[in-house]
């Protein structure tokens, strides 16, 4: 534990290190009447490096589309993916793009949210648009623990989300992830409504072989049994 605290010690000094001399580069160039060109090339880099970023954690360029020729065992592992990586890419980063753009342009105001605008705001729509395309899918009870996951990921993500994109430029990306929730919110209650229908239309009198407890009874408890483990999220949808 020791040693990897000196490690993340290193790193955080070797960052600031490194945002300080941006920092003064981007002065020089601009007091010597070069912003333009500074900035330009700011973004161009910074983008690259962001979209590289989310690339390698598996976050691609969503279509509606395409995710609905997909069949559900390849979305289903699109979906545990994208979990772990939205809070990469949301607290590691959207945030670490955030705070170098506000350290390294903190003379300017609208120079940091012009620069945060063209680094993030197209990355991070794109990568809220998946829960909702996956929302739009056909509903069914088993996909249901799937889509609660997305809606529980969003959620514990909002604050760091309302804190990063607070600039009125990217306040799509909050719309969007807005958008995604309430898809999924209709989705997981229409799943619910539709698998409690099904129960109540089921006039099976069929006898289990043997004596014992009845299919229609030890699915039903099987399901709701796996729905207590994501109350927090049920508790939402169903207020």
């Amino acid at each position: 534990m020791k040693k990897a605290n000196e490690s993340i010690t290193k790193v955080e000094k070797a960052s600031a290190v490194v945002m300080s001399d941006l920092k003064a580069i981007a002065e020089c160039m601009i007091s010597c009447g070069y912003g333009k060109e500074c900035v330009k090339i700011y973004k161009r880099i910074r983008k690259s490096i962001v979209d590289e970023g989310l690339s390698l954690l598996g976050i691609e360029a969503y279509k509606g589309s395409r995710l609905h020729r997909t069949d559900w065992v390849t979305l289903d592992h699109m979906i545990k993916n994208w979990t772990k990586a939205a809070k990469i890419g949301v607290t590691t980063l959207f945030r670490g793009e955030k705070l170098l753009c506000d350290h390294v342009f903190s003379a300017s105001n609208s120079t940091r949210e012009s620069c945060f605008y063209e680094i993030a705001n197209e990355a991070a729509t794109n990568l809220f648009k998946f829960p909702e395309f996956v929302a739009k899918e056909k509903k069914s009870h088993e996909r249901i623990f799937s889509l609660m996951n997305l809606q529980a990921a969003i959620s514990d993500l909002w604050q760091d989300v309302e804190m990063i994109f607070h600039f009125g430029s990217v306040a799509g990306v909050k719309s969007q992830a807005l958008s995604s929730l309430e898809k999924l919110k209709v989705s997981i209650h229409s799943a619910v409504v539709d698998f409690e229908s099904t129960i109540q239309k089921d006039s099976t009198k069929t006898l289990t072989p043997g004596g014992g407890v009845h299919k229609l009874t030890r699915s039903p408890m099987s399901f709701i049994s796996s729905l207590s483990k994501h109350s927090r999220v049920l508790s939402e949808i169903l207020a």
